[in-house]
């Protein structure tokens, strides 16, 4: 017969089989009620301890965000411009507090251009071309296509140079529109290549190799020997002889491999201009024969024939014929260049700058008989030659600020390089000083100690609510326990877990729990050495005090939660003490005793070094060994513990199965037996009812 039988079905009214099997099966089962109980408490407690686990790493980022280097608040000072749309900054501590004044004169900027309007359908023709920035040739091969391909393309093949984009002018036209990425006079960008079509649309324009004109007929950064007006002649700088002109450039210029000066000169005979002493050379000189002086007579003899009126120009011999000193930071070098003295033509001079900074250039005439013009003249890299942008909106440029009198150049507009321990962040110009105003960062500082005190208050709360008293449980009470736990929501589940009521008094008696509320008790009763000496050296001088009751009144929860090890924060206490003395504040909490640059010594450190013991899954040992934090230890046992008793469980489940099959079995085998026996009785029975 099938061992699957509805064995209900199987005998009279006064046999039950069905109820029979199952209350068997339901005594069977109740055996393994013990190991389930027991599976339950061990899940309670794993849960617990990650439970608390997870709130003392909350603590410890907590502590570790005190001394951070990104996220210390004694790292980061408070700032405050007088006009954020002028300078903004960001300070670390070894800023010094005060008043720092700034002026900004310009901004960085990129090179930033533009097309002239075009047609939006316009289709660009195939073309190959490199782009040189910043030192560097990009190179591109665009195929041909629409404007958006083309724009697409740079964006591709130049990314780490421009952003490109299309701006609609109206319904049928457009400007290409290209923005370089980074900022700094150097950051210019010019073109090479097959440009024609981008002349075309007017994006670029074809140049000359000058780059920057000394403008050395303007008065700006000129200085001579003589006025302004004697130096300038015929759209030309004129130097007579003896004459001498500094050029002062606006900003200094780089020079190197093939970066020249280059500028037009010509040479003509020196014709005198006619002075008084000339007039008097035409003039018939006679005699004086007497002067009547009163009394006296005074006979006299010729003339001067050769009077100096001081009006003519006294010529030094000069025994070189250097005309051009050229002034650089590192040097100065007086050059000669090849000219034809006779030629009294414009002849081009082109001489190649030395790779330094190029500050003021000096022109002489050294001649008695000759005079010299120069114009045109012009610093240029020739390995810039080629096309530049037409529609400049912006150049590359550098930024440009003032701090105590002095001029600070800069490619970029942020600058962490002028005021110890600032970052300045340049957003717009300004006529005057703009002020900005550096302190300690206190309201930042009582935030982030609050917020440690919070979660060390959390985590005291934790261990007290696991580790609470509570009435030992039999077996069933045990039972009922868990299976009460089918009738809590997920979000209660989720909130009593939070602060351990979820898992009250499962802890209770637990010797690592003890420990580890040792450890981390003695790190905050322990005293540190700071600056201040014996005013700050505990964590109740600084307002931070442990939880206190009346012992006259005291309630049992005032008892628990002196126990519990919670802590009070006086937030006026702290921050008076902190004004009072702020560096020997940041050395109660972290600290380098020597000088490695490696914080070794305050509260936040050493409570660090016990979670880390404690709450990390892994540590390095002073013997560079890795090991198991403490609870992840106990996690890690109650996890084999709590797989072990599941196979347990399991393995019964399993026997369970088959003694039900083996009941089944057995009151199906009865069932035929009383069948057959039922089937013998009437059959003897028919047989004596035959033979009457």
């Amino acid at each position: 017969m099938p061992s699957d039988i509805q064995a209900g079905n199987l005998f009279s009214d006064k046999i039950d089989a069905e109820g029979a099997i199952k209350k068997l099966i339901e005594l069977e089962k109740s055996k393994a009620d013990k190991w389930e109980n027991e599976k339950f408490i061990l899940e309670m407690k794993k849960k617990a301890w990650e439970g608390l686990q997870k709130k003392l790493k909350e603590v410890d980022v907590a502590l570790k965000n005190l001394y951070n280097p990104v996220h210390s608040p004694f790292r980061k000072m408070k700032t405050k411009s007088e006009n954020e749309d002028v300078i903004t900054a960001t300070a670390e501590n070894k800023a010094m507090p005060g008043d720092y004044k700034v002026k900004v004169k310009k901004m960085a900027s990129g090179d930033i251009f533009r097309t002239d309007v075009i047609e939006r359908n316009r289709k660009m023709s195939e073309m190959k071309f490199e782009i040189l920035y910043n030192g560097k040739n990009y190179k591109g091969n665009f195929r041909g296509g629409s404007l958006d391909a083309f724009s697409a393309f740079l964006n591709q093949n130049f990314s780490k140079i421009l952003t490109s984009s299309i701006i609609k002018v109206d319904s049928s036209n457009v400007i290409l529109h290209i923005e370089g990425k980074e900022t700094g006079s150097e950051k210019n960008m010019s073109f090479k290549g097959e440009l024609k079509e981008l002349e075309k649309i007017g994006l670029l324009s074809e140049y000359t190799y000058a780059d920057f004109n000394l403008e050395i007929t303007k008065p700006l950064g000129l200085g001579a020997n003589r006025p302004f007006s004697e130096i300038i002649k015929d759209d030309a700088l004129y130097l007579s002889p003896g004459d001498r002109v500094d050029k002062l450039l606006a900003s200094p210029t780089k020079g190197g491999e093939k970066i020249f000066l280059s500028f037009q000169m010509k040479i003509k005979a020196y014709e005198p201009p006619e002075t008084i002493y000339n007039k008097m050379q035409n003039i018939p000189i006679g005699t004086m024969d007497k002067i009547w002086v009163g009394n006296i007579d005074i006979e006299g003899e010729p003339l001067l024939v050769d009077p100096d009126f001081g009006f003519q120009k006294k010529l030094e011999n000069i025994n070189n014929k250097y005309i051009l000193t050229l002034n650089y930071k590192q040097q100065e070098e007086t050059l000669e260049f090849p000219f034809n003295i006779a030629d009294q033509e414009w002849q081009e001079i082109k001489i190649e700058l030395k790779p330094d900074e190029l500050n003021r250039v000096t022109l002489e005439n050294p001649f008695k008989e000759k005079e010299i013009y120069i114009k045109d003249m012009k610093i240029a890299d020739e390995a810039k030659k080629g096309f530049l942008a037409k529609n400049y909106l912006m150049k590359a440029s550098d930024a440009i600020l003032e701090y105590k009198g002095v001029e600070i150049t800069r490619s970029e507009n942020k600058i962490s390089d002028v005021i110890p321990g600032v970052s300045l962040y340049l957003k717009g110009l300004s006529d005057k000083d703009v002020n900005l105003n550096l302190d300690w960062n206190y309201d930042e500082i009582k935030k982030q100690i609050f917020e440690f005190i919070v979660l060390y208050n959390n985590a005291m709360d934790f261990i007290k609510n696991i580790t609470k008293t509570v009435a030992p449980k039999n077996q069933k009470q045990t039972k009922e326990w868990r299976e009460s736990f089918k009738d809590i929501t997920g979000k209660e589940a989720e909130e009593k877990a939070q602060d351990g009521t979820l898992f009250t008094g499962i802890l209770n008696g637990d010797n690592t729990i003890t420990i580890l509320q040792t450890k981390i008790r003695g790190v905050i009763m322990q005293p540190f050495e700071t600056s201040a000496g014996s005013l700050i050296r505990f964590i109740t001088q600084l307002g931070i005090t442990n939880a206190k009751y009346e012992s006259g009144g005291s309630t049992q929860e005032d008892r628990e939660n002196l126990s519990a090890g919670y802590l009070e924060f006086s937030e006026e206490r702290f921050e008076k003490v902190l004004k009072d003395n702020y560096i020997a504040v940041q050395e109660y909490f972290f600290r380098d005793r020597n000088g490695d640059v490696i914080y070794d010594e305050g509260l936040a450190v050493k409570m660090s070094d016990v979670l880390k013991m404690v709450a990390s899954d892994s540590f390095r040992g002073d013997d560079a060994r890795a090991y198991p934090g403490l609870i992840k230890s106990r996690i890690t046992m109650l996890t084999d513990a709590i797989k072990m008793k599941t196979q347990e469980i399991q393995k019964w489940a399993k026997h369970v199965e088959e003694y039900e099959q083996q009941l089944k079995s057995q009151f199906a085998q009865m069932y035929k037996a009383m069948e057959k026996s039922k089937s013998d009785q009437n059959r003897f029975k028919n047989f004596g009812n035959q033979g009457n």
